[in-house]
């Protein structure tokens, strides 16, 4: 999948009872703008220089109740995207915008946010765990209602913080 295909509009079976996994795709190059991408397993893909962003600003990309595993975001627009209740685990996010994006009961655990954006994020009952963030922009985003665990940062701006 590449070369800026566009997969907008493209429907994954999320009210399927059967599991969807999605493994070891390069989806590099490729515009998800408007599909729904939820209660689906990413394992091992790569999406470099991928957008997620909805060109309507009332629709939130949705990436809802998915496990995303062993993934690498390089140069991805990832704003405003939904990740409520997502297993994010083993993954990296570099140079990418995040800002906005909509965490609430989401566990993201042993990953990397490194020379991204992630302004204006204010995760809801989420767990960040065992993460590093570095070169980031976590200006205007408040963590006083997310539960931190051993994360390394370095960060450009202060944010508000209340660790748990």
């Amino acid at each position: 999948i590449g070369s800026r295909e566009i997969l907008g509009r493209f429907l994954f079976p999320s009210n399927s009872k059967e599991e969807v996994i999605i493994s070891d795709i390069d989806f590099s190059n490729s515009i998800f703008h408007f599909a729904n991408i939820s209660k689906i397993t990413f394992n091992k893909c790569n999406f470099n220089n991928t957008e997620f962003k909805a060109k309507r600003l009332s629709i939130k990309q949705k990436i809802v109740r998915s496990d995303i595993i062993s993934i690498n975001f390089v140069n991805c627009n990832l704003s405003k995207a939904n990740f409520s209740n997502a297993d994010i685990n083993y993954c990296l996010f570099n140079e990418c915008n995040l800002d906005e994006i909509f965490l609430r009961d989401t566990r993201l655990y042993n990953s990397t946010i490194n020379q991204s954006s992630f302004r204006l994020t204010n995760p809801e009952k989420t767990s960040i765990k065992n993460c590093i963030i570095k070169n980031s922009d976590l200006r205007e985003s408040n963590f006083s209602d997310t539960k931190l665990m051993n994360i390394h940062s370095t960060v450009k701006m202060p944010i508000r913080i209340h660790l748990h």
